[in-house]
């Protein structure tokens, strides 16, 4: 399983996994990252913004009133994800591997039902097209979890509450745009209350034959 070589393709790859908060993203994203390594490869993990940054961003918008349901939070996210397609796209020019912790779908499963821009499929699109100007991933990875068994994750994790009814309806109806979009663009569904490892194993194995396929790049045992 992990005894292989890898040769460098003619193009870079893009791996994106997606999910709702507490699927396991950014567990799978690390475990993705360090096999790659052991196969000779370096992988750069993109996402709009890391711990670190985070505190950075709560405190800006803080500082500046901006509210999380404002036209001006979608247009600051919108910053955020152009800067991580500039990443993303460097690295493509230069062959190598990247993978998302979250790409465009984090845009649409909330702006296509909630908020300023949910009657706006165009300004949606134009947004979308700024930012990533089309780039899709070679392989999309939906990690699929029910909301309660995420928000008991994330309350291990953040000591956060255990949600309330709103905002159990608010993260149903984001699990099922993201299913919705799951099926309309094919992306590889891996049911997510599976052990990490296993998750990781069904990853990796739908990973070698995208690299074969995809990008020409050689793996052997």
């Amino acid at each position: 399983f992990f005894g292989v070589c890898v040769k460098t393709g003619t193009k870079g790859v893009l791996i994106s996994i997606e999910g709702i908060d507490g699927s396991g993203k950014s567990t799978q994203c690390n475990l993705l990252s360090a096999y790659l390594k052991e196969v000779c490869i370096t992988a750069t993990v993109v996402k709009a913004k890391n711990e670190e940054q985070n505190k950075s961003f709560k405190e800006f918008i803080k500082a500046f009133g901006i509210t999380s349901d404002s036209i001006s939070f979608a247009f600051l996210y919108q910053a955020l994800h152009r800067r991580q397609f500039e990443l993303t796209r460097h690295e493509l020019d230069n062959k190598k591997i990247v993978i998302a912790d979250r790409w465009n779908p984090s845009f649409f499963v909330f702006h296509n039902i909630f908020g300023h821009l949910a009657d706006k499929p165009h300004v949606r699109k134009c947004l979308d097209d700024l930012a990533f100007e089309g780039l899709e991933p070679d392989i999309c990875f939906l990690l699929d979890v029910p909301v309660k068994t995420a928000f008991q994750r994330r309350s291990k994790r953040k000591t956060e509450a255990l949600p309330n009814k709103q905002e159990l309806g608010f993260y149903q109806s984001i699990s099922a745009e993201y299913h919705k979009l799951a099926a309309e663009k094919e992306w590889v569904t891996i049911d997510a209350q599976l052990p990490a490892e296993e998750i990781h194993r069904q990853i990796v194995l739908m990973i070698k034959k995208t690299l074969l396929e995809k990008a020409k790049i050689y793996i052997g045992a």
